[in-house]
């Protein structure tokens, strides 16, 4: 008779472990009392903004959770959950899931993980209304740009003038001679 877990569980939690290592953020939602094809919805965005989307088993992510040196919330695992992985911009999952929370009575935020420190179901809906990591790139480019163009206004602008005050001079002597 065999003690202990079985190997392919106790696979699943070292690279559950391993890839919660590597991620930026990690949000725990509930699901229960959806529809294959409200939680299809939601899975294929996240997918499409490279975040990870999976029904877990709460005994084995928990297992995941302490081996990656996560501090444990026990609310977190408790009842129907599903876990959105998130490698890149943690604020595209937030504004994700807060969306599908809003539109989707019975999805709901239970709350996760920013690096490896707890936030709250609240504090997922604040991050959601923070600028994306593309926005603020953006916004970082435009505030760059700015004194460049003025810059390169000022420049163009001195032969410009130049120019009129040599044609202005030419029209004179033309004028005169």
């Amino acid at each position: 008779m065999r003690k202990g877990p079985k190997p392919e569980k106790v696979e699943w939690v070292a690279k559950m472990a391993e890839a919660l290592r590597g991620c930026t953020a990690t949000f725990f939602t509930g699901y229960q009392g959806l529809s294959t094809p409200e939680l299809n919805m939601v899975r294929n965005e996240l997918k499409k903004a490279g975040i990870y989307f999976h029904v877990i088993k709460n005994n084995l992510a928990k297992r995941a959770f302490m081996e990656a040196g996560y501090e444990i919330n026990e609310e977190l695992f408790k009842g129907a959950n599903a876990l959105a992985i998130s490698y890149t911009d943690p604020v595209e999952a937030a504004k994700i899931i807060k969306k599908h929370a809003e539109q989707l009575e019975k999805f709901l935020i239970k709350g996760g993980y920013l690096g490896k420190k707890f936030i709250s179901p609240e504090q997922v809906k604040d991050l959601a209304v923070l600028p994306s990591k593309v926005e603020l790139i953006a916004k970082l480019v435009g505030s760059i740009n700015a004194p460049i163009q003025r810059l390169v206004n000022v420049l163009s602008g001195v032969p410009r003038n130049l120019v009129y005050v040599l044609n202005a001079i030419k029209e004179k002597k033309e004028k005169e001679g």
